[in-house]
């Protein structure tokens, strides 16, 4: 169980293949029939609740699928009780429903830093001392920007056993910045900073207190003015309560670690403040295909912060060669985005050679690879899309 939660933040991919052509019709219209099938055998395949799976094509078409449920139903199984009268139904899964993008929130926090720097705030340079004095025992070590690319080599708060058990217990336990950040503060630097990424948390939690610093504005309204709105990302925010407002899918952890899912398993309510920025977000596939585009463009920013945000120059410790991290963006062997993961959720937001996939999965566990359910539909439709002459 706690080893599933210390995976939860980031999972890495492999195994990236050539491309093909589609033959005069569209590529939506080439690949779907495929794309649908190959996400129902992945979410059946993994016993996940449900997928989505959203796709735009190089050629500008796109296409978004839905395979399970959104809800699990759950029987009346009392002795006499008539089996039908307090029974809840299932729920199937649409591509409109919110769920929670866990770490993909990231990239987000990562473009709110690039905007205050844009506004000149702020400095990449800056030290963690330097902008929020006192508040980090060795923030005079560390850079804005190596906050931004976990070069900072600062611990992860979601990794200490205080943190596991109490989430585990409660997920919907209120938490706040200080004693987040008294889970790791008298803990050494695993490193010397700016030498190599180790992904914490910890890194965009103290990013958030900047955001709000500096703008003298929440997160929450910091990001809903200067990205939300100006992108039209209606179905995205970041929540203040433990609820998912409007039509969501309900998320399900595997917390008997017997590989499959059960109604009473839920985890869709959670206190933001476990991961706030770090990964709190709730979004929808179309507004990640958004997202996505100006993740890799960059409107919002100046061609020199998008420059600065897309070096993905730092090398992941301990993963393969290939993995490598920018500001708020990773690189994993060839595909550029984020990962996501939350008790019950799991998210992959990736651009590769051209082509846009969102997927997500309302259950969370560990595949005998290692690998969580979004990670399988992902590396399902990217061999379809990209390996289907070998």
């Amino acid at each position: 169980m706690k080893n599933h939660l210390l995976l939860i933040w980031l999972v890495v991919t492999c195994c990236f293949l050539a491309g093909c052509e589609s033959n005069g019709s569209s590529d939506a219209e080439h690949f779907t029939p495929q794309l649908e099938q190959g996400l129902a055998s992945a979410v059946s395949a993994n016993n996940a609740p449900g997928g989505v799976l959203a796709v735009r094509f190089a050629d500008g078409s796109s296409m978004q699928a839905a395979s399970g449920d959104a809800t699990l139903g759950q029987a009346n199984l009392a002795i006499g009780a008539d089996m039908g009268s307090n029974a809840t139904p299932s729920s199937p899964m649409e591509t409109t429903d919110r769920f929670r993008i866990g770490s993909v929130t990231k990239t987000f926090i990562g473009t709110a830093i690039l905007l205050l720097v844009k506004d000149g705030l702020l400095s990449l340079d800056d030290t963690l001392e330097a902008i929020l004095p006192g508040t980090y025992s060795k923030g005079s070590q560390v850079t804005i920007r190596q906050l931004l690319d976990h070069s900072s080599s600062i611990p992860n708060y979601t990794n200490t056993a205080a943190f596991v058990d109490m989430y585990i217990e409660d997920l919907e336990h209120e938490w706040n910045t200080e004693e987040l950040i008294d889970l790791i503060d008298d803990q050494p630097l695993q490193d010397v900073p700016g030498r190599e990424g180790y992904y914490s948390n910890t890194n965009y939690l103290f990013l958030g207190m900047i955001i709000e610093r500096l703008s003298g504005r929440n997160v929450e309204e910091f990001l809903q003015t200067n990205i939300f709105d100006p992108l039209g990302l209606e179905n995205t925010y970041f929540p203040t309560e433990s609820t998912i407002a409007g039509n969501h899918a309900d998320g399900y952890f595997d917390y008997n670690e017997n590989g499959r899912f059960e109604a009473d398993e839920k985890a869709t309510d959670q206190s933001p403040t476990a991961s706030w920025a770090a990964g709190a977000i709730i979004s929808t596939p179309d507004d990640l295909l958004i997202w996505i585009e100006e993740l890799m463009s960059g409107t919002l920013l100046t061609q020199e912060l998008q420059a600065e945000r897309m070096k993905l120059n730092i090398p992941y410790h301990g993963a393969p060669a290939g993995v490598y991290l920018g500001l708020g963006i990773a690189d994993l062997f060839g595909p550029i985005g984020h990962t996501g993961a939350v008790a019950g959720y799991t998210t992959y937001l990736f651009r590769y050679k051209g082509v846009d996939f969102v997927t997500y999965s309302n259950g969370y566990h560990t595949t005998e690879d290692g690998a969580d359910i979004a990670k399988v539909i992902f590396e399902t439709a990217k061999d379809i899309v990209f390996d289907e002459d070998e």
